[in-house]
């Protein structure tokens, strides 16, 4: 079982080792479909960039959520979600996210969430609430009055028209409408709290500290009973809980001055299965190891059944005299996609400028697409990189 927070441009860090340190990978809020029609800025307003950049430098494995707007064009969301992500030169290690809250139509969300899985090429996560992915909630509003009409003088001979009763207007509340069936073929991310928001006029309720046992105490006593999932979700269950609102955002790393809570998040399994999830196609048998400090520090104990203790919530560190494991045989180019062959120039050049590298190098087209970072390397040789230096040459030679 492992810990996860969900940050957006609300949250604001002074050092992102320490959540880093304490968390054991985060979703970041990419791009928001409020407001009848598609927001093409909030990538410089959101945070993203800075967040996505700054956790990766941190090694924590990441993932992006996009925020439906019932109002907005579905496939336009989905495409600036992925021109959002894409842009950064990664797509994460964890699957897309589609946040639905807001009530609408159900085949609007449905067509948003086919076109993410198209250009992500991975099946995305729906993260919601029970009580916004069901069947709609009305409430009827009374029609204003007419205002009466102006008396006229002189015209005795009027004859009073048929008054006609306005109907009431149906509103929806909550929910969503139509077929939702489709929706328990995603993996479900549920949001359903332990505790109820801050709320400043009754001090008692406090926000969670961090402490090595969190889950240990507020979670393992409530698996089982909690949480709740919306209907269409009965018979699959949940993959990640979002459990409170309320973590105390300093002991994360987060400036106490601008940003005070955070939001803390359960997964049913490994930093492996969580990367694996939802993948397409041949998936490398070393994936996740970049992030081995997360899967041998961070875990948590227990095997992440609802109803079973968790344990700490951080599992010990592996004794000096466990038998090593076999190392792997060194990977060829030819063995190897253009994703492996872009994440060995990041991990060449430190995460810096790695980007620069590949141009350099003439190798941007390597991440053209979804489609083309998974497929078979058949660029020249490392040693015949154009406008590499000898060092760089050899950094790339010394990541295999």
């Amino acid at each position: 079982m492992l810990l996860l927070v969900d940050i957006s441009k609300w949250n604001v860090f002074w050092d992102y080792d320490v959540l880093a340190a304490r968390a054991d990978g985060v979703f970041i809020k990419a791009t928001d479909g409020r407001s009848g029609a598609v927001d093409k800025h909030h990538l410089f307003r959101s945070g993203f960039k800075v967040h996505w950049e700054e956790t990766k430098k941190a090694n924590l494995p990441r993932g992006a959520y996009h925020y439906w707007g019932p109002e907005a064009d579905p496939i336009q969301q989905a495409q600036l979600f992925f021109n959002t992500v894409n842009t950064t030169g990664d797509l994460g290690e964890f699957p897309p996210v589609l946040d639905i809250e807001e009530p609408g139509d159900g085949a609007n969300a449905k067509a948003c969430i086919l076109e993410i899985e198209r250009l992500f090429q991975r099946t995305p996560i729906i993260y919601t609430r029970a009580g916004s992915f069901k069947t709609p909630f009305y409430r009827l509003e009374e029609p204003k009055k007419p205002k009466k009409p102006e008396k006229v003088k002189g015209n005795k001979n009027k004859q009073k028209s048929k008054k006609l009763k306005a109907k009431p207007k149906k509103i929806l509340v909550e929910g969503l409408e139509g077929n939702l069936s489709w929706g328990k073929e995603y993996p479900l991310w549920v949001a359903n709290y332990l505790f109820d928001d801050l709320d400043e006029d009754t001090p008692e309720k406090q926000l969670i500290p961090w402490t090595e046992n969190l889950l240990e105490r507020w979670v393992a006593p409530n698996l089982g009973a909690l949480p709740e999932v919306p209907p269409t979700f009965k018979d699959t269950g949940w993959q990640i809980w979002q459990f409170v609102q309320i973590g105390d955002g300093k002991d994360w790393g987060q400036d106490p001055h601008n940003s005070k809570q955070i939001d803390l998040n359960i997964y049913q399994g490994t930093v492996e299965d969580l990367i694996m999830l939802g993948r397409q196609g041949d998936v490398p048998q070393d994936i996740g190891s970049q992030f081995a400090k997360s899967v041998t520090g961070s875990m948590s104990a227990g095997n992440g059944s609802p109803g079973k203790k968790s344990g700490t919530g951080k599992s010990s560190v592996v004794p000096a005299d466990a038998p090593a494991e076999k190392p792997a045989a060194e990977p060829t180019y030819r063995e190897m996609t253009n994703q492996d062959i872009l994440n060995l120039f990041n991990d060449a050049a430190n995460s810096s400028d790695w980007w620069d590298w590949v141009v350099k190098a003439k190798l941007e087209g390597l991440a053209a697409s979804p489609e083309v970072r998974q497929q078979k390397y058949t660029g020249p040789k490392f040693e015949d990189l154009p406008g590499l230096t000898g060092d760089q040459k050899q950094a790339l030679l010394s990541s295999l």
